[in-house]
């Protein structure tokens, strides 16, 4: 069931500091798909999409739920205990994953989030299904063709940023632009894609927004650097994977560099297609 304000709940005062701090970053990251489950004061699930493999389509209806329950020797000695569930895998490769998940753990360290991310990018390498297991999802469909140039990425306390940026001359190419890095199964599973976009017509109007996709103010940073850079017919979009440790005002600071640096490179640049 959903949590609510998990800090002034009874169970919550039963966790350890550590699991109360790792409980409310998996709030933030996870929202509705995190949930504490009716078993005990200290168990929880987690759902979420996987990456299939390139010919599968993009994975967004392959979901994957991790079951787990805090003990007092969690982080410090033994990982929490946990199981799989999902109507797509047999209870063997559950199993198969389960046991690829404990050798990660760190004594000492939380793991759940890392798990997560782990099982997102590897769940179908590990248990090797053949084509014909996967129901496929369709790619969206793109209105126009855009350039897009991706820049260097930048990581910090485990969050990474990227930018990418496409020339644009109407609304149409800035939605084909965020829909084609959409496509990107990876993009597309990041927590946050930030988009800012600024358009000068020939008779002087100007077309700008932005979309904060979760990251609150965000989009006005973006918007404000095209701006400063007196950017005109562009569109931007950063994302981030956030890693587990917030990171306060630095998450502003490189959002506006990553799409600064791009900025200044791509007019002496070919469009760069490898994925960040």
């Amino acid at each position: 069931h959903r949590m609510g304000s998990s800090s002034d709940a009874s169970w919550y005062r039963l966790l350890n500091e550590a699991c109360q701090q790792e409980v409310t970053v998996l709030e933030t990251v996870f929202g509705a798909d995190f949930r504490k489950t009716h078993c005990d004061a200290t168990s929880f699930e987690v759902s979420f999409g996987v990456f299939t493999k390139a010919e599968y389509g993009d994975g967004d209806e392959l979901r994957l739920t991790l079951c787990f329950t805090y003990h007092e020797e969690y982080p410090e000695l033994v990982p929490p205990r946990c199981h799989l569930e999902c109507d797509w895998l047999k209870p063997n490769q559950l199993q198969t994953l389960r046991d690829c998940l404990l050798p990660r753990f760190v004594p000492g360290e939380v793991i759940i989030f890392e798990w997560v991310e782990w099982l997102k990018e590897n769940t179908c390498e590990v248990v090797d299904l053949p084509a014909e297991e996967i129901t496929a999802t369709n790619a969206p469909s793109v209105m126009c063709h855009v350039d897009i140039w991706h820049g260097e990425p930048i990581t910090d306390r485990k969050s990474k940023f990227v930018a990418h940026l496409a020339r644009v001359s109407n609304l149409g190419e800035v939605e084909a632009f965020r829909q084609t890095l959409l496509c990107d199964k990876k993009i597309a599973a990041a927590t946050h894609n930030i988009l800012g976009y600024r358009i000068v017509k020939e008779d002087g109007v100007i077309l700008e927004n932005r979309d904060d996709d979760g990251e609150t103010g965000a989009g006005d940073k973006l918007l404000w650097l095209l701006d400063q850079k007196k950017e005109s017919n562009t569109a931007v979009v950063v994302t981030r994977w956030y890693g587990g440790i917030h990171l306060g005002n630095d998450r502003f600071k490189h959002i506006v560099n990553v799409a600064k640096e791009l900025l200044e490179t791509v007019p002496q640049k070919s469009p760069k297609q490898k994925r960040p």
